[in-house]
């Protein structure tokens, strides 16, 4: 039956993440384990991640989200040699990815002036001109931040919140469990080099966390698109109409196939994606996939919407919440049309 559902408090959501180191499903420890992301590179790691991330954006994606993001924070600091904390990460530009100067910049190779000018704005350090935004709970301590600087070298920071002049922004579309921060440098940022000798290792590490970051956005939205189904059918195996159950109309009938058919679409593209290494062409299978299922997601969340009818707009149904989360899971790390464009540069660069 279909119940009342509501966002989690950020009290109940921090007593979750406790919770979850302590189940060490978070490592907080300085070694790897078998916690989220603890080893991007094992595959069988990589689905334990993806399955996990799944189970929780059933229950609550932005409460996922801020798991995902303590996950790879804790990736980066122990890849750094220290021992993780409260902390997050931030792989989100200003103005999106950079679009085809990203790519190059990934590649390590000279950047043509209007190149080197788009990724300065999406990805120097932030100032108030400038600024970079999170979606999180809003009790961090510290952020890791990548930056490109206009010499063409990538840059890691480990900020702490008094660092940053922090601006709580009005909520946005989705996550309704999260807070939306606008972040800037109160001075220029110090740079962490530790570990990463080159520009070419720097570059790598933002490679590898980018690819985990993707696969764990398309893994919280089919898991919220899942959520949304079960809630459609359940309702379609209650609801009457003509005498019979929807479920039996075609034109119900219609969307639910149509949505599973994505779900299950997603999870075979999910599955090929954990079996790849870990490089360059891994994040742009990635970013192709993103690209062409996350649309498909959301298409699975207002089918869900449709089938119960006018109570699915209702916020107390859980559906008009999840289909607000799949849209917002579609803009983070690159649009669509900016994914689309990164790959095509791809493909003509072979």
């Amino acid at each position: 039956m279909v119940v009342p559902q509501t966002a989690m408090t950020p009290e109940r959501s921090r007593l979750l993440v406790n919770q979850l180191i302590e189940l060490g499903v978070l490592n907080a420890g300085p070694e790897p384990a078998f916690g989220l992301w603890d080893d991007a590179h094992d595959p069988l790691q990589r689905v334990l991640a993806q399955k996990s991330l799944h189970a929780l954006a059933c229950c609550s994606p932005g409460f996922a989200y801020q798991i995902h993001l303590q996950g790879l924070a804790n990736l980066m600091a122990r890849s750094m040699g220290m021992t993780p904390g409260e902390d997050l990460i931030c792989l989100e530009g200003w103005l999106g990815l950079g679009g085809r100067a990203m790519l190059e910049a990934l590649m390590v190779k000279p950047l043509s002036p209007s190149h080197v000018a788009r990724m300065a704005d999406c990805w120097s350090e932030p100032i108030s001109e400038k600024p970079r935004y999170l979606f999180a709970l809003p009790d961090w301590t510290s952020l890791w931040l990548p930056t490109w600087q206009t010499q063409g070298a990538w840059r890691w920071h480990r900020l702490k919140r008094s660092d940053l002049v922090l601006e709580v922004c009005e909520h946005p579309h989705g996550f309704d469990e999260l807070v939306l921060q606008k972040l800037s440098l109160r001075v220029p940022g110090p740079t962490l080099d530790e570990g990463l000798t080159s520009n070419v290792q720097a570059s790598q590490q933002f490679i590898e966390l980018s690819t985990s970051y993707g696969i764990g956005l398309l893994a919280i939205a089919a898991g919220a698109a899942s959520r949304a189904l079960l809630i459609a059918r359940e309702y379609s195996e209650l609801r009457r109409q003509g005498g019979v159950l929807i479920k039996e109309h075609d034109a119900v009938a219609q969307l639910l196939g149509e949505a599973r058919q994505i779900l299950v679409l997603t999870e075979s593209a999910l599955a090929s994606l954990t079996a790849w290494p870990v490089n360059l062409a891994l994040l742009i299978e990635v970013w192709r996939t993103r690209a062409l299922l996350h649309p498909m997601l959301c298409t699975v969340a207002s089918n869900a919407m449709q089938v119960l009818g006018g109570i699915g707009y209702m916020r107390d149904q859980g559906v008009e919440k999840l289909l607000r989360d799949c849209n917002q899971l579609r803009l983070l790390g690159g649009s669509p049309s900016e994914l689309t464009l990164c790959s095509a540069a791809w493909e003509s660069s072979l």
